[in-house]
């Protein structure tokens, strides 16, 4: 449901929602999957007979987060595809701001080799000082 509400966001062309809705929407693929790759294991189920109960609770943390590894990789992989969206757009539209940044940095993380930090400096914007030339007081020609 988020994700259909952050897509008609994006369909409104407006440089900085359609970045912070791309970024909001692979942040919501990014935490599903390291929820599932930080959640704590269960306890194991008696051992079925002729198994040992540690040998059993092995295999079970092992097939448990397997299978845990194999659901939240795709999601992982939205994450990474919302995260790319919000990166690409920002470049397209030549507008950088927070989101983009932090779709910069996650995609860093997950993806360290495909998506390297750039090295260039932004200038911050900021207020400009300005200030007035005063000229002196022209005299009126009469003749």
């Amino acid at each position: 449901m988020a994700q259909k509400v952050y897509q008609n966001v994006i369909q409104t062309r407006q440089a900085h929602w359609v970045i912070a809705a791309a970024a909001r929407i692979g942040q919501l693929f990014q935490d599903f999957s390291g929820q599932l790759y930080t959640a704590p294991v269960p306890k194991a189920p008696p051992a079925p007979s002729g198994y040992p109960q540690s040998e059993f609770e092995l295999m079970f943390h092992d097939a448990y987060c397997d299978q845990m590894v194999d659901t939240a990789e795709p999601l992982e992989s939205k994450a990474i595809e919302g995260l790319s969206v919000c990166l690409n757009k920002s470049t397209d539209l030549s507008f950088y701001d927070e989101w983009s940044q932090l779709c910069e940095s996650e995609l860093n993380q997950l993806k360290p080799v495909e998506y390297p930090l750039a090295s260039e400096i932004r200038a911050q914007p900021g207020y400009v000082q300005v200030t007035m030339d005063r000229a002196p007081v022209q005299p009126l020609e009469t003749k």
